[in-house]
């Protein structure tokens, strides 16, 4: 099966939630169904039906809360973002561009997880804030990749 999210997902399950970037992914289950009406016709689709982890929506989290995950994962100088989400203005950071200044480890192994799995057949990185969302915990709360990958 060829779809750049089945793939992030099958390498994702094998990592065993061992990433707090990525989503914990229960189960993967490949199906197959006949395409039209046809009883001679042998044609064939192939579909997917991931069950993850329950996540939050990426806007539903409070600004203030948004700026202070990212003071302490991404950037502790934060610069002055005039107001502005850092999300809208520092989205690269999360993504591990040229421009990012990204130490944190977990982050930096994700974005080359979601490269190679992206690379040999024709996908791209396609991480932007739409394919975020937020694992939310007692501990805590953490971004979330749900789907880098186009």
């Amino acid at each position: 099966m060829e779809d750049g999210y089945y793939r992030f997902l099958k390498r994702i399950t094998k990592l065993r939630g061992n990433n707090p970037f990525l989503p914990r992914v229960h189960s993967v289950k490949v199906f197959k169904r006949k395409l039209g009406f046809d009883p001679y016709d042998r044609s064939y689709e192939f579909y997917f039906v991931a069950e993850l982890e329950k996540l939050v929506p990426f806007k539903k989290i409070k600004l203030k809360a948004r700026y202070a995950w990212y003071e302490k994962h991404i950037d502790a100088k934060r610069r002055k973002h005039g107001g502005a989400d850092w999300c809208e203005e520092h989205e690269s950071d999360l993504y591990a561009s040229p421009h990012s200044r990204v130490t944190n480890k977990a982050l930096k192994r994700a974005n080359k997880m979601i490269k190679v799995v992206s690379r040999p057949v024709g996908f791209f990185h396609d991480a932007h804030l739409g394919n975020l969302m937020w694992r939310v915990q007692t501990t805590g709360m953490h971004v979330v990749f749900i789907d880098p990958i186009a």
